[in-house]
């Protein structure tokens, strides 16, 4: 497996073309010679690290910020076809390179978020029925932290001190622990969620509000691995979200 160390004594060997190698292998590269795409992209790989060097411990390894700023780099080269430019390849490229790191690191964002939001929770809320966790577990993230990172991904990108957590009572038979996440930036993420808990047995069902295609807002739930969707609603707070969540806890405790 390549190494970082690999990689830069690779591009320690390479040579900077001159403005005309440029030009020429540029003027292939619009009719598609591959060879002349390659030695463009291997010529400039020093700058792929340059850039690549500048998102460090953003939750993507280096080897992974090289493959991508390289990926950049390849779009710029095509983009050259269409958007004549006058400057040196590498100024035209760069914001092409930078481009494609921060569109990775939005998903490698929304990726982990959503494993939060859909598969972490869930399944917390999950062992809560079952009697394999207390419902404390619902409410320590200090803990959540350190599971995920030591046992699902230590690379696990979430904006912990976005994320609000409050236990509530619904009536004498339920309560609430109700999650207040950071604002939805894609489809689809949730602005809040809620476990409603039975408090004579410690089941529990999960509910989210969730961002829709659209600019839509969708109340969901999920328990026992079942995903239901109730319907569109409007976003009016968080207030209004658990008015949503105990008004379903009627139909909940015909079903638990």
């Amino acid at each position: 497996m390549k190494t970082v160390q690999d990689y830069l004594n690779e591009i320690g060997t390479e040579v900077l073309l001159t403005a005309e190698e440029e030009n020429t292998l540029l003027l292939q590269a619009i009719n598609g010679d591959k060879v002349a795409i390659d030695k463009i992209i291997c010529a400039n790989r020093r700058f792929v690290v340059s850039v690549a060097n500048q998102y460090q411990n953003r939750r993507l390894s280096l080897l992974q910020l090289f493959d991508i700023s390289k990926q950049g780099l390849a779009n710029a080269v095509k983009e050259s076809v269409s958007k004549p430019h006058k400057q040196r390849f590498i100024q035209f490229a760069v914001p092409y390179m930078r481009k494609a790191i921060e569109e990775a690191l939005d998903e490698k964002k929304h990726s982990d978020r959503h494993f939060l939001q859909y598969k972490y929770i869930p399944d917390l809320v999950a062992d809560v029925s079952t009697g394999d966790l207390p419902t404390d577990a619902l409410l320590d993230t200090d803990w959540w932290k350190s599971c995920i990172e030591l046992f699902e991904n230590e690379d696990f990108y979430f904006e912990w001190d976005e994320l609000h957590c409050d236990k509530i009572k619904v009536d004498d038979d339920y309560e609430m622990v109700v999650y207040t996440f950071p604002k939805p930036r894609q489809t689809p993420d949730a602005a809040y969620g809620a476990a409603l808990i039975n408090i004579t047995n410690n089941s529990a069902i999960y509910y989210t509000l969730e961002y829709s295609f659209g600019e839509k807002w969708m109340l969901c739930s999920m328990n026992q691995g079942t995903h239901r969707n109730y319907g569109e609603v409007e976003n009016l707070g968080l207030e209004n979200f658990i008015e949503l969540v105990s008004e379903n806890a009627k139909d909940v405790k015909e079903n638990m």
